[in-house]
């Protein structure tokens, strides 16, 4: 079973009509679709809309979330700085950046055919555009260069559904809908992007649990960089933050050995401060 959020009617009426989906009597504050087997969850648009969807979501089907192969989707569009992604493209994130919150969120990367493509991805408070327009908030090209998609949704979503639902469990999907050059996809653009995807996320959400876990990258064991922090008394916030950002080198750099900063002895007076000093130059090394 999977619980597909999308933020958009027009992104999921796609679904709504391959899945022979019917709205359920109780909607919540949400409009829901369920057929045998999947619901569908329109949220609307905005990281909080999505992460208020996926909480209620959560807390009424604790016996469907817990079911064996559940899994929970965000799929929608999202615009792109670099137009060598064409319109219509799909990918599954391997990485979401909050702008407002400066957070890391780490999916599972997903591995094999379903499909091979990845990227990482934006999530804004507002739309973005490369041109300066009322309705749009522009960035410049240095700062879109960072990012393979933009979008409103995914961190929302991926954040409330890691309170309730297993990493593993947990995947985003993005579809390029336009470059960023000020302008909205009609309903039904959007709709014939998602449409043509919709076979591709079905073989994979229908997968059995051993092979999704074949598709799964294996987990990376960070024990000797958490311990070595521990060492250096990080709190528990500062393991987290560590954890993001050794995940962001690692996907950066798979092949290639996490650095740290020379560091000789740990000394008698050593304090939060000097704990707080250390990551910041480590963070420094994993991000360069």
């Amino acid at each position: 079973m999977a619980a597909l959020f999308f933020a958009l009617l027009s992104e999921a009426n796609p679904w709504i009509r391959d899945l022979k989906a019917s709205p359920l009597k109780q909607q919540g504050h949400f409009r829901r679709f369920e057929s045998d087997l999947h619901q569908i969850i329109v949220t609307g648009p905005g990281k909080l809309a999505m992460a208020s969807a996926v909480t209620e979501y959560c807390l009424s089907n604790q016996e469907q979330r817990e079911q064996t192969g559940f899994q929970i989707l965000n799929i929608g569009i999202a615009g792109s700085p670099n137009i060598a992604n064409p319109v219509g493209d799909f990918f599954w994130i391997n990485r979401i950046h909050d702008q407002s919150m400066d957070r890391d969120f780490f999916p599972e990367r997903i591995l094999g055919k379903f499909p091979a493509k990845e990227a990482n991805l934006l999530t804004v408070d507002q739309p973005i555009s490369r041109h300066f327009t009322p309705k749009f908030v522009q960035l410049s090209e240095s700062e879109l260069s960072q990012w393979d998609l933009i979008d409103m949704e995914a961190s929302g979503f991926f954040y409330a559904a890691s309170l309730y639902v297993p990493i593993h469990q947990i995947f985003v999907g993005k579809m390029v809908s336009d470059h960023l050059e000020g302008t909205m996809c009609s309903p039904k653009e959007v709709e014939s992007i998602v449409e043509s995807h919709i076979e591709t996320v079905k073989e994979f959400i229908n997968i059995t649990d051993s092979e999704l876990a074949d598709r799964l990258e294996k987990p990376i064991d960070f024990s000797d960089e958490i311990n070595f922090a521990k060492h250096l008394q990080f709190t528990e916030s500062m393991l987290h933050d560590l954890k993001d950002s050794l995940m962001y080198f690692h996907l950066r750099y798979p092949k290639q050995k996490i650095p740290r900063p020379q560091f000789e002895t740990l000394q008698e007076n050593w304090q939060k401060r000097d704990a707080k000093n250390y990551l910041k130059t480590w963070k420094a090394l994993l991000y360069a």
